[in-house]
């Protein structure tokens, strides 16, 4: 039961931080006036987290809308509502350094807004390109949009848990065929890396890895850095799973170096706590203290205090296992106050407890 709870939270970390780009898009929008957006017509934004951009699309009945976005250092999702105020499609399908497309047909004449929401604290920024394409439908955009429904059909599934792993697969075989017809690399790449997520869900560890694997070489060949990353992040948790933890380093090592390079911030952070916990469960105490110092670092930047008050607690857990109890009692301390600050009842009581535990290690010498 343990084992399957834990590949659960893994493969829901894949989808929790697809999440987070649509609801963490609602803080602090910096919405400007509503700009029009016209095929043949890209536009060119700087933005940072939490900012929110809406764009105006004129459509008839019938017609085929592509929005394609060019991500720069960024996260974003994008929601299109019809001009009833009805959600169209929202999605969050690709890492930074990607483009993110999104296509529907229209079911009605009139004005459509398109939002444009990035993930993200505020002093984290970049920009994107966007861009529109309308058309007649042809017979590959319609395979576009059934393959695209059956992404978001995945990806709504595999929240509900292992015993929809199966329903994702198939939804996402389906999606996959789909994208080999129309070629569309990031798409089978994404693809694939859903699979191998359920496989993972399943506890099928071979399929997994299989299924990972095939996803790093599709977006290698095509130059899908984010792609990449996701799927080493996928092979770094199957190989730490199986306690293969010095494989597990060397692919969230590659997924560390790749979302430097592309500015992930969000997963830089995760890779350096994932590498840090597998330091750690083997004993490296200071190696993983070396990470966790540089996630804690990363959070202030950020100004996440949530982010913050997690690394200074695992900070402590690593002074401990060093013997230096003072040192744990000194940074589990503040993130006590941050949780409780926070209100986050969860996590100060877990902060409490390694309190507790630091105390009773300096009581006995430790």
């Amino acid at each position: 039961m343990t084992k399957t709870l834990c590949l659960l939270a893994l493969l829901l970390c894949l989808v929790a931080i697809e999440s987070a780009a649509m609801v963490n898009g609602f803080i602090n929008q910096a919405q400007a006036e509503v700009q029009p957006l016209e095929p043949g017509k890209p536009v060119e934004r700087k933005a940072v987290g939490g900012e929110s951009h809406t764009f105006r699309i004129k459509l008839t009945t019938g017609e085929y809308l592509r929005i394609a976005a060019e991500q720069r250092g960024i996260d974003i999702s994008l929601t299109l509502t019809a001009p009833d105020g009805q959600q169209v499609v929202a999605l969050n399908l690709i890492r930074p350094g990607g483009i993110e497309s999104l296509s529907a047909a229209a079911k009605s004449d009139g004005d459509y807004r398109l939002a444009v929401r990035v993930a993200g604290s505020a002093s984290s920024g970049g920009g994107y390109l966007l861009r529109q394409e309308t058309r007649a439908p042809s017979a590959e955009d319609l395979k576009r949009i059934a393959a695209q429904a059956l992404v978001l059909r995945a990806k709504q599934l595999i929240r509900q848990g292992p015993g929809s792993a199966s329903q994702v697969i198939e939804a996402s075989e389906q999606a996959l065929a789909i994208w080999r017809e129309l070629n569309d690399q990031q798409m089978i790449s994404s693809s694939l890396i859903e699979i191998g997520g359920a496989h993972f869900l399943l506890a099928r560890h071979d399929k997994a890895s299989e299924y990972a694997r095939q996803a790093v070489s599709v977006a290698r060949a095509a130059g899908d850095r984010g792609g990449e990353e996701y799927a080493l992040f996928l092979i770094a948790n199957i190989a730490s799973s199986l306690n293969q933890y010095e494989q597990a380093i060397q692919n969230a090592e590659q997924a560390l170096h790749i979302a430097r390079e592309i500015k992930d911030r969000y997963y830089e952070s995760f890779f350096l706590s994932q590498i840090g916990f597998t330091n750690y469960t083997l004993g490296r105490y200071q190696k993983a203290a070396e990470y966790y110092e540089q996630a804690l670092r990363m959070a202030r930047e950020d100004r996440d205090r949530r982010s913050e008050g997690v690394s200074l607690v695992r900070l402590g857990m690593v002074y401990m296992g060093l013997s230096q109890s003072e040192k744990a009692i000194e940074v589990i301390d503040p993130a006590v106050e941050i949780f409780r600050t926070l209100k986050d009842r969860q996590s100060e009581g877990m902060a409490l407890s390694n309190l507790g535990a630091a105390h009773s290690y300096l009581s006995h010498g430790v």
